[in-house]
């Protein structure tokens, strides 16, 4: 993965996969436990470590930006976001649709709150213990396709929050799948990203892969 910088100055990771053009994106939101400015720490952890891996699993254009402050939200870092997107928009050829929006924790909050108006669209959400007010999230979700993965035994963030999120989505209408770890806490993002439907989601697409 090669590091880079958005003019606002939010550092990040990207990974341009060899073929496909356009590229779709797959934004990936890092956990509170990645904040800082260390890079290095992205590309170790979840999907870094799983892109270095299996690359071709991913044939997304990836990237991984990266806040300083642990205790600041994604949805607070809109503004940079946008820039990110816009600078990305700028330097690759993207497609018009089909672009992913994933995030662990922190991030999986980040993911399914993102806000409408970038100047890409995002198709297709998934949040690993992630959480969101179920209401607001109903109207930002939308039209999108999401898939929720949550331990059983998360202390830090209890799965009922994905549950909620879940049934008020269905309820919507809203094409949402939630997967359950009985035996795992707040560390589910790992086994989920080795599970070959997630990624066979992502590429085929809902109808393809035979999921929501």
């Amino acid at each position: 993965m090669i590091p880079s910088q958005a003019t606002t100055g939010l550092p990040y990771l990207v990974h341009v996969p060899p073929v496909r053009t356009p590229h779709r994106l797959l934004l990936f939101l890092h956990g509170k436990g990645e904040s800082g400015q260390d890079l290095g720490a992205l590309a170790r952890h979840s999907l870094g470590a799983e892109l270095a891996r299996n690359p071709d699993k991913w044939p997304f254009l990836v990237v991984i930006p990266q806040k300083s402050d642990p205790n600041s939200l994604w949805p607070e870092l809109s503004t940079e976001l946008s820039a990110l997107l816009n600078d990305l928009a700028g330097k690759h050829e993207l497609a018009t649709d089909g672009h992913v929006a994933m995030g662990l924790s922190q991030g999986g909050h980040g993911a399914l709150a993102l806000p409408a108006g970038f100047c890409l669209k995002f198709d297709q959400v998934v949040s690993f213990c992630g959480w969101g007010e179920p209401r607001e999230l109903s109207l930002s979700l939308t039209g999108k396709r999401v898939w929720l993965f949550h331990g059983q035994r998360d202390m830090i963030v209890p799965c009922q929050a994905s549950l909620a999120v879940h049934d008020n989505l269905v309820a919507c209408g809203i094409a949402c799948k939630l997967t359950l770890y009985p035996r795992l806490g707040h560390n589910c993002w790992d086994t989920a990203l080795a599970e070959p439907a997630l990624s066979e989601w992502l590429v085929l697409g809902n109808e393809r892969a035979g999921m929501p």
